[in-house]
């Protein structure tokens, strides 16, 4: 079942944005610390500020997966169109939950709550190392838009 994030998820929660840092962690440590990224500041925040979609998907009172999206505007740039889209912090599933359709209904109830509130882009950001999530997103309809590229000097 999917449902908004509660104050008593944190410690849950906790446990799988760590995981999520930890990919990240092995992926880039040149970027990445080795450090559990969900504080209760960010987390009290989250269950409060009206422009963040924070869900998780339970079942049987364990979460398996969570999404959290931001809404963000532009509005009055100089050289922009005014715009409303959702930037998608964090999509996750726990590794034994994976490939069963729970990330794509996680991903679903974020593109309906975003519909629901008038947004028509959804948009984010994964490393090219995260292959298991590009094809997904792909999956899902996403393409890529910008490419970010480095070169280590």
């Amino acid at each position: 079942m999917i449902r908004e994030i509660i104050e008593t998820d944190f410690e849950q929660l906790k446990v799988m944005y760590r995981e999520i840092q930890d990919i990240h962690v092995i992926n880039r440590p040149d970027v990445y610390k080795a450090v559990n990224p969900l504080s209760c500041e960010y987390f009290q925040f989250s269950l409060t500020d009206k422009d963040t979609l924070a869900t998780v998907y339970e079942k049987d009172n364990e979460l398996i997966g969570f999404c959290v999206t931001v809404l963000k505007s532009i509005s009055n740039h100089p050289v922009m169109k005014d715009k409303k889209s959702g930037f998608m912090e964090a999509l996750f599933v726990k590794q034994n939950y994976r490939k069963q359709g729970i990330g794509r209904e996680l991903f679903i109830d974020i593109k309906d709550k975003l519909k629901e509130r008038g947004i028509d882009k959804l948009e984010l950001m994964v490393w090219s190392f995260n292959e298991g999530a590009i094809n997904f997103y792909r999956n899902e309809g996403m393409e890529t838009r910008s490419e970010i590229m480095e070169l280590s000097l």
